[in-house]
């Protein structure tokens, strides 16, 4: 019997080599090619639409206007770089920065809703168990 996969093709000996004779391949090649055409080839969908709000993919062949960071801009970066502890530190120091909202005094406003108080569960108990003696149900006291 022959081994087959799971989609029923039978399976070559790995070590078999198909031998394909220059027409053959020639073939095969221009196929792929026809079909990669295919594949590829249509217009800008966009041309026609109306500019939308968000940002649309653009489909023209020039390089992204983007520009990245050197390598130097990078490392920069990293030699320079401050610990938060610094540039609290550095904040605290500096009058103008204390004049405006800043991470060490921005706060929220009060709330407008009253403060929202926990009951310890003991307490919670005992307010179920009341409620439910107004209603008449007898409770266990356990």
């Amino acid at each position: 019997s022959v081994p087959v996969n799971m989609s029923g093709r039978k399976l070559r000996p790995p070590d078999s080599k198909r031998v394909l004779d220059e027409a053959t391949r020639q073939r095969r090649l221009e196929r792929k090619l026809e079909a990669l055409e295919r594949d590829n080839f249509h217009e800008d969908p966009h041309k026609n639409v109306p500019q939308l709000t968000h940002k649309l993919p653009s489909f023209s062949e020039e390089p992204s206007a983007k520009r990245r960071k050197t390598k130097t801009e990078v490392r920069i970066s990293q030699r320079f770089r401050r610990s938060f502890a610094a540039l609290l530190e550095e904040l605290q120091n500096d009058p103008e920065a204390r004049s405006r909202p800043n991470y060490s005094t921005a706060a929220a406003p009060p709330s407008k809703m009253p403060e929202r108080r926990f009951a310890p569960s003991a307490d919670f108990l005992a307010i179920i168990r009341a409620l439910l003696v107004e209603l008449g149900i007898a409770v266990s006291s356990a």
